[in-house]
């Protein structure tokens, strides 16, 4: 079901970014063909001499070959594979360049084409099968002879790790300059995984330095950790682990929303805890590890549970402290069963489901490529298996992208009608009265949307929330009365007012309730007024009550609810909506 919604995500993501996409190379292509128009016209005039019909012409080659650099360019980036075109263009375009200054030039000009041709045979040496099996077997010895390293080994083997440690870092450094020279510093470094062996590279060269600089020092068994890396150099040559790898890069955006989304259900359950049982975990048998009193103490106690490790033991740690089964601390339990259910059993699964879903990418990769193979070993048949691809590659992406359009065409255009337009601008107005008295023209009513709708109030309301977070895991749940808590409490006072003119600005902005587009008509407008108005609440009786009702059981449990504060987040990042 979870790869099922993504990819209802990502079709609706796609056909809404192709449709803007098309109506821009729309425009683009009337202006290109406007231009050529007009140079054709140029062209068939008498009056044009023939320098400007040369110039022209000179024009469009140059056009022409800028354009198709460009598009080798975008199509190599990941592998070397793809880059071997692209440096085959390049010694095209070297071989032109320096075929003009031959005639100005003719000694520099004929060791440009030896070192031209001594690139191409190292380049056909890089990317044989022989160099490939070479390098790795290298990276296993080079495991191994890691991997073998043990305490109490003898001194002979201590040297001979030593030396074959330089005898590696050597041949690995050999390895990168042969690829440097063949490819270039530009393609070479256009691969990450080229970038990524690189550092490995120099950070161990660094490391083997400074040892014999300043051997048993701090740090070196950090920089010697970089060796472990070069495992890793199998994934450039391991086609199904390049393309795993690759798709797990490219979903790294929705699992870093994941991540934040994860951390938020963290803090405000361990905020939540520490409200409920904070300084509650005393116990003539001493103070377990875990407990709520303290805020980073909290968030481990909240991981603990969430990977299922003794849960059930700080559960009864929990009842325990809060009077027992039969004293009313079986309630708490829910606490827990929650923190279980939506924690451990949906918010984790959920990693495991990208994984899927990304592996299946990663086949689906591999078997295009292996395709493609396939096909480039039918030379004779080149064209026309390129045009069968071309209609494929459009019937494919037809189908992706306007798969399900018949079915979520209505969703589709009503959801590119709230997303800002390419050009920018704030949202529309909804075109309703506001609590029967501002009318769509009013003019404070203007005032108050033009405030609502600027990025500014946004990100103020962003820093509201997230120094009011802050003042939550920094109250002391052991000590009510402690100087900390007093200042805290007036730091909540402006938070709450800050959050109350938030909620009154866009009240007078959208209107309450009756029609489309309404203040309580959104569920995360919802939540955040009945936080606001616990909080006021909760404000009102401890002002009626004195120093006495600080302690009511009423103003604690509205108080609870400040917790829910850091889910405001949520509806300003809409990856995290998704």
């Amino acid at each position: 079901e979870f790869a099922k919604e993504r990819e209802r995500v990502e079709n609706r993501r796609e056909f809404l970014k192709l449709r803007r996409q098309q109506q821009i190379e729309r425009e683009l292509n009337g202006y290109l063909e406007w231009i050529l128009t007009a140079e054709e016209v140029i062209l068939k005039e008498e009056r044009t001499t023939e320098e400007e019909k040369a110039a022209i012409m000179e024009t469009r080659r140059r056009t022409a070959t800028k354009k198709l650099k460009q598009t080798n360019k975008r199509q190599s980036t990941e592998t070397e594979e793809d880059i071997e075109e692209e440096e085959e263009d390049e010694d095209d375009y070297l071989n032109d360049d320096s075929e003009g200054k031959k005639a100005r030039r003719t000694c520099c000009g004929s060791i440009c084409k030896k070192i031209r041709h001594m690139r191409v045979q190292m380049r056909f040496i890089v990317k044989s099968q022989v160099f490939y099996w070479l390098v790795i077997t290298l990276v296993f010895l080079n495991t191994a002879c890691v991997a073998s390293e043990h305490y109490g080994q003898p001194e002979w083997f201590t040297e001979f790790l030593k030396y074959a440690e330089y005898v590696f870092s050597g041949i690995f450094i050999c390895e990168m300059l042969m690829k440097l020279f063949a490819m270039g510093h530009r393609v070479y470094f256009a691969s990450k995984f080229n970038r990524f062996d690189c550092i490995v590279i120099v950070g161990s060269a660094f490391e083997i330095i400074w040892a014999e600089l300043k051997g048993g020092s701090f740090g070196i068994s950090v920089l010697r950790a970089l060796r472990l890396l070069r495992i890793f150099k199998l994934t450039s040559y391991w086609v199904s682990l390049r393309n795993l790898v690759r798709s797990l890069m490219n979903s790294m955006r929705s699992i870093l929303s994941l991540l934040f989304l994860l951390f938020l259900f963290i803090l405000i359950f361990a905020l939540l805890g520490m409200q409920l049982f904070g300084g509650k975990f005393s116990f003539p048998s001493g103070h377990p590890y875990t407990h709520f009193d303290t805020f980073p103490v909290a968030l481990i106690t909240v991981f603990q549970i969430l990977t299922g490790e003794d849960w059930n033991e700080v559960m009864y740690l929990a009842i325990e402290s809060q009077g027992g089964i039969y004293g009313g601390g079986m309630v708490y339990c829910i606490y827990f069963i929650v923190l279980v259910l939506f924690g451990n059993y949906t918010l984790l699964n959920v990693f495991l489901a990208i994984a899927v879903d990304n592996l299946a990418n990663a086949q689906e990769l591999t078997a295009a490529e292996e395709a493609d193979e396939r096909a480039n070993e039918l030379p004779d048949d080149s064209e026309s298996l390129d045009e069968q691809d071309s209609e494929q590659c459009a019937i494919d992406m037809e189908g992706k992208t306007g798969g399900n359009i018949s079915e979520t065409q209505r969703e589709i255009d009503e959801e590119y009608e709230e997303e800002e337009s390419p050009f920018g601008g704030p949202k529309p107005m909804v075109p309703f009265s506001s609590m029967f008295i501002f009318s769509p023209t009013n003019p404070f009513r203007v005032l108050v949307h033009s405030v609502v709708s600027t990025k500014y109030f946004e990100m103020l309301v962003m820093g509201v929330i997230c120094f009011s977070s802050i003042a939550l895991s920094a109250e002391d749940p052991v000590d009510e009365d402690a100087p900390r808590n007093k200042v805290l409490q007036y730091m909540d006072y402006c938070f709450t007012g800050v959050f109350a003119l938030e909620m009154c600005l866009k009240l007078i902005d959208q209107g309450v309730l009756l029609h489309r587009g309404s203040y309580c008509r959104d569920f995360w407008n919802l939540l955040d007024g009945i936080v606001v108005f616990c909080a006021l609440v909760a404000f009102s009786f401890a002002g009626a009550e004195g120093s006495a009702g600080k302690n009511l059981n009423t103003i604690k449990s509205l108080r609870v609810l400040r917790v829910l504060r850091p889910l405001k987040t949520i509806k300003r990042i809409p990856k995290l909506k998704v």
